[in-house]
């Protein structure tokens, strides 16, 4: 299994496509509830994949908070650096 960098948007969108297996290519501005593989099984299964690999815990409030690939990208640099990296 690859080991992904979450410092970097394009490693976490490839992080995300692995995960979700979505028909679609994701794209950072996406929202990841318009997927076509999006449930809340494969929520709570991504969600927990994130957790495993950055030890960043989101809840299902933060999710909710979040629209798209990019902000939760966002939310895990917050979380795992304190700031937000480009």
């Amino acid at each position: 299994m690859k080991t992904f960098n979450f410092t970097i948007l394009n490693d976490f969108i490839e992080f995300s496509e692995q995960e979700l297996m979505p028909k679609e290519e994701i794209q950072a501005d996406m929202a990841f509830r318009e997927l076509s593989t999006w449930s809340s099984l494969n929520a709570l299964i991504f969600v927990s994949s994130i957790h495993e690999q950055t030890g960043v815990l989101i809840s299902s409030e933060d999710l909710a908070s979040c629209i798209s690939f990019k902000d939760l990208f966002e939310y895990i640099q917050k979380h795992l650096h304190g700031v937000i990296q480009n």
